[in-house]
């Protein structure tokens, strides 16, 4: 895997940004985005699951749970993606413009 990141990393670095790099509010990604927004609001089930199956389950517990886990999800996405934009720039598109083309 990380092969693979070298290499590409190689292959774009020779190419010059496009204009509209760093443009990221694009009016028609705004509705793709509220797909994504529900899907991740209509897991909140697995929630209950999850405290169920702490030991001595509390509410102070719970919290420290999903703080850590909340925060950790948010340190590694934003890592990954500040690295994976910084190297692609402008030739980065997103998972549902890709599949659109096809």
């Amino acid at each position: 895997m990380a092969y693979h990141v070298y290499i590409y990393a190689w292959t774009f670095s020779h190419r010059q940004p496009s204009p509209d790099a760093w443009t990221f509010v694009k009016p028609g990604g705004v509705i793709q985005a509220i797909g994504v927004f529900a899907f991740a609001f209509m897991c909140h089930h697995n929630t209950f699951m999850l405290y169920g199956s702490l030991k001595n389950g509390t509410e102070q517990k719970w919290g420290t749970v999903t703080h850590i886990s909340v925060g950790t999800s948010l340190l590694v996405s934003l890592v990954f993606s500040l690295v994976g934009y910084a190297t692609f720039t402008g030739y980065v598109q997103g998972m549902f413009h890709r599949l659109s083309d096809a």
